[in-house]
């Protein structure tokens, strides 16, 4: 996935950026520092303070960055205020849908009531050698232009009005939230392996005994047992492998227990990009795009917990 975070200046842009990445491992393209590496490098004649030329130079090399990006499925915060207003004329359906889009900027009663707190804050992240041009009013100004630009081309403006920690973060859980969804979805479309509580499938002769064995284990303690032994193996598994949302043993404990009335239980592995995914009343887990060494973790503790691991057809 996608993130670009444009706006205002001074609304935290690259903060906003920082807390994705310390929460997601999303890396992050600055659309300042290549601004700067352009400029320093002799690559263009413009200056730090030709914003609207910036745009039209900046944003090509951008866009093909982000298509780049998403034709190798892979994940990146895009933050900087060269971003035009009509970016979505840019990208067709395909690409738009792996794009998650947020602009900010402030109220003018924000503004008017926090304005030492935001000058105090401004190099929070990174250094700006001279601010002495942000005022009152041209923070007023620059807003405003921001909201007025993007909300006339449909786009919504995260407009901060009162707490700004609180939207922050709740921008970041947002984006945290569907990155997950958008690789869950992703891996489901992968090749797969499950851990089953037979070594390999039935033939179609079974069938009629398989059901049987299936009906029966599925309405006894069995199932309780088997699901246990699931949840032990995730838990074991976390001691090697990063989980998102960094469940505790007893989080993954009962989430595989609860799944007999919940309905599902899902294992995202980001870092892995493996998935693993228990549906409510399964003899099995089923394992997605496992590399070699996780594969073969799986299968060590598959073998510790009495079951077995094969690739489906």
């Amino acid at each position: 996935m996608i993130t670009i975070i444009t706006g205002a200046s001074h609304t935290g842009k690259t903060l906003l950026a920082q807390k994705i990445l310390e929460r997601c491992a999303m890396p992050y393209l600055s659309i300042d520092h290549l601004k700067m590496g352009l400029i320093r490098s002799g690559h263009t004649d413009l200056t730090a303070q030709d914003d609207d030329a910036l745009i039209d130079f900046l944003w090509p090399i951008v866009r093909e960055i982000i298509k780049t990006a998403i034709e190798n499925h892979q994940n990146l915060i895009v933050e900087g205020c060269y971003v035009p207003a009509n970016w979505r004329k840019d990208f067709n359906a395909l690409y738009i849908s792996e794009i998650q889009f947020i602009c900010l900027a402030f109220s003018d009663a924000y503004i008017d009531t926090n304005y030492a707190k935001i000058t105090a804050h401004a190099s929070d992240i990174e250094s700006r050698l001279d601010d002495s041009d942000c005022t009152i009013d041209s923070l007023k100004k620059d807003n405003n232009e921001v909201i007025k630009k993007f909300t006339a081309c449909g786009e919504e403006v995260t407009i901060i009005d009162d707490d700004y920690e609180n939207t922050i973060m709740n921008l970041v859980k947002m984006t945290v939230n569907q990155n997950s969804e958008n690789q869950i979805e992703r891996l489901l479309k992968k090749p797969f392996w499950v851990v089953d509580f037979l070594p390999e499938r039935v033939s179609a002769e079974r069938a009629k005994q398989y059901f049987a064995v299936e009906d029966f284990c599925c309405n006894g303690q069995y199932i309780n047992q088997l699901y246990q032994r699931f949840a032990y193996l995730i838990i074991k598994l976390s001691c090697y492998f990063d989980i998102y949302g960094n469940p505790s043993p007893k989080e993954i404990f009962d989430s595989i227990n609860n799944c007999l009335s919940k309905g599902y239980a899902n294992f995202l592995f980001p870092d892995d990009d493996t998935l693993i995914t228990l549906n409510s009343g399964d003899l099995y887990m089923t394992v997605y795009n496992p590399d070699g060494r996780f594969l073969e973790m799986v299968k060590s503790l598959a073998t510790a917990e009495g079951l077995f691991v094969r690739k489906t057809e």
